[in-house]
C-alpha cells in the first residue's frame, strides 16, 4: 500500500486476514508475535499511523482494532 512502511503493510494484512479468519481484531501480543518483537510501543506506532491514515479505526473497549467498511 502506498505510503506505508514494510512492517505498517504486514501488520495491516494480519489484521485484516485475523477479522476473515475469527470475525475478531488480533490482540496487541498476538501482533507481537506475528511481527517478531517484544515491543508494545512499536506496535502501537503502527496502529496509530494506520489509523490516522484511516485504514483501521478503533472501535472501543472488548472490539479493537476493525477495518472501516
Amino acid at each position: 500500500m502506498m505510503g506505508l512502511t514494510p512492517r505498517q503493510s504486514e501488520l495491516l494484512e494480519f489484521i485484516r486476514s485475523t477479522w476473515e479468519k475469527s470475525g475478531r481484531a488480533p490482540l496487541i501480543h498476538e501482533m507481537m508475535d506475528h511481527q517478531d518483537t517484544r515491543s508494545i510501543n512499536s506496535i502501537q506506532r503502527r496502529l496509530r499511523a494506520l489509523e490516522a491514515r484511516g485504514l483501521i479505526e478503533w472501535a472501543g473497549r472488548g472490539w479493537g482494532w476493525r477495518i472501516p467498511e
